[in-house]
C-alpha cells in the first residue's frame, strides 16, 4: 500500500493502566512516524504511571511494576514526545481510549 503524505503522519499506541480514561495511566507508547519521502521511524517507550499496574492490565499487555519502576513520568517524557509535534497528524489505534487517554496524560503533566 501506498500513502501520499504531504507532512509526516504518526500512528501511535498506548498500553495503559486500565480503561477509565479520567483516571488510568499510560504505562508505554508506541510510534510509528511515516515521513513524505517513504522514511519510518518507530519508537517504544516505557512510563512509570505513578500508581501501581492492576493485575488484569498486566494479564493483557503484559508490562508490571517492575517493568516500569526505573522509567520517567509522561511528563518527564513529554519534551521527547514533543519532538513529534506539531506539524505531524496523529493516527491512534483503538482511538475511542487511546486518543482520550493520550489528552488526559499530556493534561495532567
Amino acid at each position: 500500500m501506498s500513502i501520499n503524505l504531504n507532512r509526516p503522519l504518526v500512528f501511535f499506541d498506548l498500553e495503559t493502566t486500565g480503561t477509565d480514561i479520567a483516571n488510568d495511566r499510560i504505562v508505554e507508547i508506541s510510534l510509528v512516524k511515516l515521513f513524505p519521502d517513504g522514511r519510518e521511524e518507530v519508537n517504544t517507550f516505557r512510563i512509570n504511571p505513578g500508581i501501581p499496574i492492576p493485575e488484569g492490565a498486566t494479564t493483557i499487555h503484559g508490562i508490571t511494576d517492575a517493568d516500569v519502576a526505573d522509567k520517567p513520568s509522561f511528563s518527564d517524557l513529554a519534551e521527547i514526545l514533543l519532538v513529534y509535534s506539531p506539524t505531524q497528524t496523529y493516527a491512534a489505534i483503538t482511538s475511542q481510549i487511546r486518543l482520550p487517554s493520550f489528552k488526559n496524560g499530556v493534561r495532567k503533566k
